[in-house]
């Protein structure tokens, strides 16, 4: 099997890594975020290795004289290297609290956070593991601007390039928007460029906090099929498809075409044709659909799934790239975020 680097991307990215080297893997947080994050051949990904199918994927992390690799059946197949701890990790805020509670490495050069470590929804969103990093003592329930500053400093002169805040929705009427708001001005005063993320407000008007504050703006409905939203997300049901295409539509006024951003989880029980007609009307509303596969995180209803195959994933990324180039869609104006990332999906790989 002939692979190029993006397509060996999204085979590991549905298959999973089995690591056979000395790795640190990440498990929690709000997201797709179950893994460890690899470079290799001028892609980053983030690889799941925790999950019961990755143990039997036939991708292997090896390791070689302090040198790793990757193989499949005994063969390699390109060498990778894995991001060192950053220096700040060792450090603690004013506060005493270490400072890797507050902020951790997101891709290459990504600082991102969890401004609050929960979320009023109930049941839980089944593909969220917001909580469990909480309850392995990785974190704090809820971060403050200054400790967020203190961090950014850091981490602006150890190399990083941008932050991404997201958030536990709270039971408040602009869904923490204005919690995100005083984190993104304290980071970005530290010279960070800042993406923030969240659920689409009860008064769109609370959109106009970030203005001028942030560079760019997540607002993930997950899924087009209202079926799957029922059963995946009951909670996130309460804004309909409707409030999601309002809030877009705002963002995109204040913040600019492209720099307004949705996650599209495929592998959650809909079918190709109701993700790519939401990839055509985010595209079409100037907002840039961040495809990429389920992620099964141990400890969430959906641990033991499967994600999607990586044939289906490479069916769908180009298919977006497709469309994308129909639009004449620029997704290279994120200045921050999951799309200047780009560690958990492959659609900006298949994009440029």
């Amino acid at each position: 099997m002939h692979l190029d680097a993006r397509e060996l991307k999204v085979y590991l990215q549905s298959q999973g890594l089995r690591v056979e080297a000395s790795v640190q893997a990440r498990l929690g947080g709000a997201g797709p975020s179950e893994g460890i994050t690899l470079f290799f051949e001028e892609k980053v990904a983030t690889v799941p290795v925790q999950a019961p199918f990755a143990v039997k994927s036939p991708w292997v992390l090896e390791e070689e004289d302090g040198s790793f690799f990757l193989s499949r059946n005994g063969k390699f197949l390109c060498w990778a290297e894995l991001p060192q701890t950053p220096r700040y990790y060792q450090e603690k805020t004013a506060q005493g609290i270490e400072m890797y509670k507050i902020a951790v490495r997101h891709g290459r050069d990504a600082l991102g956070s969890t401004v609050w470590q929960a979320c009023h929804h109930s049941p839980r969103c089944s593909f969220c593991a917001i909580d469990e990093s909480l309850r392995r003592g990785l974190t704090i329930l809820e971060k403050d601007p200054r400790q967020l500053e203190e961090v950014a400093r850091l981490a602006k002169a150890e190399g990083f390039q941008h932050a991404v805040l997201t958030t536990g929705t709270p039971a408040d009427a602009d869904c923490g928007i204005g919690r995100l708001r005083d984190c993104a001005l304290a980071m970005k005063n530290q010279g960070l460029p800042v993406h923030v993320q969240f659920e689409p407000p009860e008064d769109m008007e609370s959109l106009e906090a970030l203005s001028g504050v942030v560079d760019t703006v997540g607002i993930h409905i997950e899924t087009f099929d209202q079926r799957v939203r029922e059963r995946m997300a009951p909670g996130k049901c309460s804004r309909s498809l409707e409030d999601y295409v309002r809030a877009w539509s705002r963002a995109v006024e204040i913040f600019g075409p492209g720099r307004v951003s949705s996650f599209i989880i495929a592998g959650m029980g809909e079918d190709d044709q109701s993700i790519l007609h939401g990839v055509k009307l985010l595209f079409s509303l100037g907002v840039f659909p961040f495809l990429l596969p389920l992620r099964p995180i141990p400890g969430t209803p959906l641990g033991d799934s499967f994600p999607p195959s990586p044939g289906r994933m490479l069916k769908l990324y180009e298919e977006t790239a497709r469309l994308r180039e129909a639009e004449g869609f620029e997704e290279n104006v994120q200045m921050a975020g999951c799309v200047r990332c780009g560690a958990c999906s492959a659609v900006t790989d298949f994009a440029s």
